[in-house]
This record gives C-alpha cells, sequence and structure tokens, in this order.
C-alpha cells in the first residue's frame, strides 16, 4: 500500500471514529485534521471535500469489492456480491446511515446511484458476454439505468430507516432485478416462432 493510501485511509478511518462520538454532518476539515494529526493541505491533497471522502470511503469499503468479485466469478453469481456488500454496510451502519442523509451536492446519494449503475453496467456486459447474446444498446442502457436506480433507492432507504430491514430481506431486491433483467435479455434472444 503506497502512502497516498495510508493517509487516505487515516482520514476514512477517523472520520468512521468522529461519526460514531458526533453528528457526521458536523465533522468539519479542520476536525477530521485535528484528530488525524494531518494538515489541511494533506486533506486537500488527496480529496475535494469531505463528501469525497465519504465518496471515496463507499467506493473502497463497497464498489471495488463488489466489482473485483463481479470480474473473478461466474456471472450467475451476483447475489454473494450483493450480500457482502450490504454485510459491509450494516457493520458500519452508524457511519453508513449517517452519510446517505447528507443531502448535498457531491451526496453519496448520487455517488451511489453512479457506481451502482457501474456495476450493473459490468455485470450485464459480462452476461451477455457470457451467455453470447446481444440486446439492443439503448435499451439495455435504459434497463441498466432502471435497475440501478431502483437498488440505489432501495438501499439509501434502508440506510435512512437505521437499515432495520434484514440484509437478507435486502438481497431479495437483487435476486427480483437479476431475473428480470436476465429474463428480459434472454427472450429477446429466443428464436422467433413463425
Amino acid at each position: 500500500m503506497g502512502k497516498s493510501d495510508v493517509i487516505k485511509r487515516e482520514f476514512a478511518r477517523t472520520l468512521k471514529q468522529m461519526a460514531s462520538e458526533q453528528a457526521l454532518s458536523s465533522v468539519t476539515v479542520s476536525s477530521l485534521c485535528a484528530k488525524t494529526g494531518l494538515s489541511r493541505s494533506t486533506f486537500y491533497y488527496h480529496f475535494i471535500d469531505l463528501y469525497d471522502l465519504i465518496n471515496w470511503i463507499f467506493d473502497t469499503e463497497i464498489i471495488l469489492p463488489l466489482q473485483n468479485y463481479l470480474c473473478a466469478h461466474e456471472v450467475g453469481n451476483w447475489a454473494y456480491g450483493t450480500r457482502m456488500s450490504l454485510e459491509t454496510m450494516f457493520a458500519d451502519r452508524i457511519f453508513y446511515c449517517q452519510a446517505v442523509k447528507m443531502d448535498v451536492q457531491n451526496s453519496l446519494q448520487d455517488f451511489m446511484r453512479q457506481r451502482n449503475r457501474d456495476s450493473w453496467e459490468l455485470l450485464l456486459s459480462r452476461y451477455l458476454e457470457g451467455t453470447h447474446q446481444q440486446y439492443d444498446p439503448e435499451t439495455l442502457d435504459f434497463l441498466t439505468t432502471f435497475i440501478a436506480q431502483a437498488i440505489s433507492n432501495m438501499t439509501i432507504d434502508w440506510a435512512k430507516d437505521g437499515m432495520k430491514t434484514p440484509v437478507d430481506r435486502m438481497c431479495k431486491m437483487n435476486e427480483v432485478a437479476t431475473m428480470g433483467v436476465y429474463g428480459i435479455i434472454n427472450r429477446a434472444n429466443e428464436p422467433r416462432k413463425t
């Protein structure tokens, strides 16, 4: 791990610790830097603002492991990746429940929607590649956006509500989405009956 990663991880660790001690919305760059012992210029060298750090945490802890999992396993095994992501969020629910409530420019909510879309785009391209199927790109883009938004919004609402719904039940949304889009693609690739 390079020095830059070590510094980013220290800011992330400290921010999460501060979120367990005070409202995340009350943390400032100055208070974070004071707690880490690192300078503001060091912070701004690595991040645009606190929301950029929050998004980096989500990307590092949730999205990148999910996408690495998707690339290393069979396409049909997306459910475990979803479970892994939700369990990671649940383990740090004090942080994530506060972070999703911060509805500002560069918010975690917007970032989650975009990165979830990126993950679904990866999944569906791997599915099409693995099954040697094709699908209209414009409609596939629509389906990808639709599913990513639905799952992101469910996850955001789950976090805003304090993650009261069990992870097992939350994982069902992935099953519904995956089976639905796979079914649409498979039907479109079936030979036409005359």
